[in-house]
């Protein structure tokens, strides 16, 4: 763009040159013109003064006639002497050759007129009538070359006249041409101009795009990831260098013309061209996990993303993949199964192995606590009855371990039955109902009556509800906890269990429902267990294809609920 400035500035200026230039012409045209007038001017000024002298000269003369004054001689001489310098700076002024002859002619007849006058006595009429012969014909030819003069005069104003038109015209044409020639000169330079900052933006946003390209292509080499392209019948165009590097490959090979066959080992070759392929054509991607060939002949796991590539028109234009080597990842997980599959069967094994010699525990105590082996003292009744109360909640911590992890590893068995939901919850109240009586807490029950049997294990949502109505009873000194169910839409049943108690800060709602997990109260009381119980209604809830949450505001209490489906989704 500076280039074009400066050509569009330099342009107007020349065009003020070439303005300046004929405009000067005409002036000095003009100047020529005016100087020729201004001549001819001064050449008929000069004899009129001739012709004025010469009528002095006659004035004079016959006022000598008739009174022989000598003055009048005197001013007749005198009158003749400025005659002839008149008459002589007009010859001085005509230059041209016809009225200089005649001027020539004159200029001897009044040498003539005055020569006759010096040499003749004022008395002399003879010779005075002889000049005035002479000053006649001097005085006709005087008129003549001024008619002539004056002829010239008004033919040089005509011919000038003429000239200035011409000049005007040519002018105005002129100017018009040059205006009109400096105004193409203009646009074609401008778009002369346009058109190569056009070229030089095109080359720059061509470079950049270059660079761009030249960029990914190096990110897409430092990535350690396989990337390539390929046709839509497997054939490779692109890859990077972790594509030779995961392949086993040397970085100077040559892979073009390798097929998706040649890459992945047999199974993984057609899962991909079965159903990776004809997946991305229908939904645009596709991702699995695939395996990768290595040259030495084994393969390794990768998770392949398979994606199209649309040209300008929307149209498919070619395949795209990201294949990421997760044999690392393979092995943590298979390390963390194994060590999962070791916790699970080390629990079972402890908990199994804790619940026989529990069980003689229990049973030796009841018998001694019944006074089957004989009378107890009041006071050893009350320790025999605290003992049994510890055995019962270490056996109920060891079935939820065991359930736990039944559930964990789906091999819990659901029997499912169609059933009345409110029948259930009415029989887990009545189980309370004798514990409550010795608390200021009251058990209350709001059931929607008219809902439908649905489908469910009976044994598994009494313990639900049983571990619900518990943790209510553990966080609630006084007040209520109520049982409430509810139809949803017409789809689930909602079961909720709402207690009056110190309620669950906001910074531990996350911490529910989570295995192992034991929030704090806020009061410094102790309420034991294993952490498992939430986490075990969770499962067994999620088992049930339904889902279970909580509502607190703390120190407002808590409402924990679940939901049930109506219809049977076949369970687990």
């Amino acid at each position: 763009m500076g280039r074009k400035r400066v050509l569009i500035l330099i342009l107007p200026l020349f065009a003020v040159a070439a303005l300046s230039l004929f405009f000067y012409k005409v002036s000095v045209e003009s100047r020529k013109f005016s100087m020729q007038v201004d001549h001819a001017i001064d050449v008929m000024n000069a004899l009129r003064g001739t012709r004025s002298y010469m009528e002095e000269a006659d004035s004079a003369k016959d006022q000598f006639l008739k009174t022989g004054n000598e003055e009048y001689r005197a001013e007749y001489d005198a009158a003749l002497n400025l005659m002839w310098r008149n008459f002589n700076y007009a010859g001085l002024l005509i230059v041209d050759p016809l009225q200089q002859n005649r001027i020539n002619s004159l200029r001897r007849v009044i040498n003539s007129i005055i020569n006759e006058s010096k040499k003749e006595i004022a008395q002399s009429l003879v010779s005075i009538d002889s000049n005035n012969q002479l000053m006649k014909i001097f005085h006709a030819q005087i008129i003549q070359i001024l008619e002539i003069q004056t002829t010239e005069l008004k033919q040089r104003n005509m011919a000038e006249q003429a000239s200035f038109r011409r000049i005007d015209q040519m002018s105005t044409s002129g100017i018009f041409l040059l205006l009109l020639f400096c105004s193409m000169t203009s646009f074609l330079i401008y778009q002369l101009m346009r058109h190569i900052d056009d070229l030089e933006k095109a080359h720059r946003e061509e470079k950049e795009r270059r660079d761009k390209i030249q960029g990914l292509l190096r990110i897409l080499d430092e990535s350690p990831d396989f990337i390539g392209t390929s046709d839509f019948e497997g054939n490779l165009k692109y890859h990077n260098v972790a594509a030779k590097k995961m392949l086993g490959l040397p970085l100077d090979s040559n892979m073009e013309g390798l097929k998706i066959a040649d890459m992945h080992p047999a199974w993984a070759a057609k899962f991909v061209l079965e159903k990776g392929i004809p997946e991305v054509l229908a939904h645009g991607s596709w991702q699995a996990e695939t395996a990768l060939l290595h040259r030495l002949g084994h393969e390794f796991p990768v998770s392949q993303v398979l994606f199209m590539v649309k040209d300008e028109q929307g149209k498919p234009a070619y395949l795209a993949t990201i294949m990421r080597d997760i044999s690392a990842l393979k092995r943590i997980q298979n390390d963390l199964l194994d060590a999962m599959k070791v916790k699970s069967e080390f629990t079972s094994m402890v908990s199994h192995e804790l619940r026989t010699p529990l069980t003689v525990i229990k049973e030796s105590v009841a018998i001694v606590y019944d006074e089957t082996a004989g009378p107890v003292n009041p006071d050893q009744k009350d320790f025999l009855e605290t003992a049994k109360r510890n055995v019962d909640r270490l056996g109920r911590l060891i079935n939820d371990v065991l359930d736990y992890q039944k559930l964990e590893s789906h091999h819990m068995e659901m029997r499912m039955v169609q059933q009345s939901i409110n029948d259930v919850i009415q029989e887990v109240r009545n189980s309370f109902e004798i514990v409550l009586a010795k608390r200021s807490i009251s058990l209350e029950m709001r059931l929607q009556t008219d809902l439908p049997n649905i489908n469910f294990d009976k044994d598994k949502i009494i313990q639900v509800l049983v571990n619900l109505v518990n943790n209510a009873v553990k966080f609630t000194d006084r007040g209520s906890i109520i049982l409430t169910s509810q139809m949803i839409d017409g789809k689930a049943i909602k079961v909720s269990v709402k207690d009056s108690g110190i309620g669950i800060m906001k910074e531990d709602l996350d911490k529910l429902f989570k295995s192992f997990s034991q929030i704090s109260t806020g009061t410094g009381r102790q309420t034991g267990g294993t952490g498992l119980g939430l986490a075990l209604c969770k499962k067994i809830i999620e088992h049930h294809h339904g889902t279970v949450g909580v509502d607190s505001v703390y120190g407002q209490g808590s409402t924990f609920y679940f939901i049930l489906p109506i219809e049977e989704k076949g369970m687990d």
